[in-house]
């Protein structure tokens, strides 16, 4: 079984096809997040260890203060910013999350997000998907087993 957390902000809207694909899956168990927050506290609770978590890139922040210092150099691009908390792991929040591995699905090019693949994120450029029409929720389906081969 594959414990899933997937944080997009249009999971009851776009993405609602692809949301329900998942959720008849018998190989996977999906948590969803529409907001930063919602993402971070799933993330830093102990008893819930992801196997993979797909991120989207441009979410709202949600209502908490921890985004504040973030609010001006984000543009609504939260998604980075919360790979860049789990990875640097400062006070050891997401210890418990040492074998998770994070895929990217995202409207924006690779080229738009470089700092995506280098230190802290390290993200495997295989890892990161665009949104498209022709991207199928087979295909959906299959990234995700993919992320946890990889």
């Amino acid at each position: 079984m594959i414990k899933l957390l997937w944080v997009d902000d249009n999971l009851d809207q776009d993405l609602a096809e692809k949301r329900m694909s998942l959720l008849m899956e018998d190989e996977i168990e999906s948590d969803f997040a529409g907001d930063a927050t919602e993402a971070y506290f799933l993330l830093t609770d102990r008893e819930k260890e992801y196997d993979v978590v797909l991120m989207d890139l441009r979410h709202p922040a949600g209502p908490d203060d921890i985004w504040n210092e973030y609010a001006e150099q984000a543009d609504r691009k939260f998604g980075p910013v919360l790979l860049r908390m789990v990875k640097e792991n400062q006070d050891s929040k997401f210890n418990h999350l040492s074998k998770t591995r994070y895929g990217v699905f995202t409207i924006e090019t690779r080229e738009e997000n470089p700092d995506l693949f280098a230190p802290p994120i390290n993200l495997p450029e295989q890892n990161y998907k665009m949104k498209t029409h022709a991207y199928d929720e087979k295909d959906f389906i299959n990234f995700i087993y993919a992320l946890y081969k990889s």
